[in-house]
């Protein structure tokens, strides 16, 4: 009998042949869950215009980790309209984009309103979910002593994976990144 199998699990494929762990792909599985959500909901509270959407995303975006997507993408080194920046991210860039988001859709769902809002109403509540993820960023970034947001993008990670050298004899290989 022919296994059935589901869009999640085609995505999961994708990711593990391009090389990506399995951590990463389940917190970029929950990205993607989490981010559709908040854009259903934007979309049932009157947001319909795709440069709305792109301002409330900048505007998160912006709030934790300092960047547009244009930006980061820039710090990146990617090609601005061809490499996904999530797909670039590392596990802990991942985890506080998708904080943000989840911070926000949050505060939205908390709202008994269920009526359309306008661009301004959604844009105070992406601000204020993302502020939570910078804080919870900042801490992080305070008790590790390192930057959550990097300029690495995947094909770097990549190359160093590949191009590293193995153990030396009597240690331990490195658990893999991600």
């Amino acid at each position: 009998m022919e296994k059935k199998t589901t869009l999640k699990d085609d995505v999961r494929a994708k990711y593990k042949s391009l090389g990506y762990g399995d951590s990463w792909i389940d917190k970029r599985l929950e990205q993607i869950e989490v981010h559709k959500e908040l854009v259903a909901l934007w979309n049932k509270r009157g947001i319909k215009s795709p440069t709305e959407y792109a301002q409330l995303i900048d505007t998160i975006l912006l709030t934790w980790s300092g960047h547009t997507t244009r930006e980061y993408k820039m710090f990146k080194l990617l090609k601005l309209d061809k490499e996904d920046l999530h797909d670039n991210m590392n596990s802990a860039e991942l985890h506080f984009a998708t904080l943000a988001e989840k911070e926000t859709l949050d505060i939205m769902k908390s709202i008994k309103r269920q009526k359309k809002m306008g661009f301004e109403v959604n844009k105070g509540f992406a601000l204020t979910g993302a502020k939570k993820a910078a804080r919870a960023r900042q801490k992080y970034e305070d008790k590790h002593g390192t930057n959550v947001v990097k300029g690495e993008n995947f094909r770097e990670f990549m190359e160093k994976k590949t191009t590293a050298a193995p153990p030396l004899q009597g240690e331990e290989k490195p658990p893999a990144s991600q």
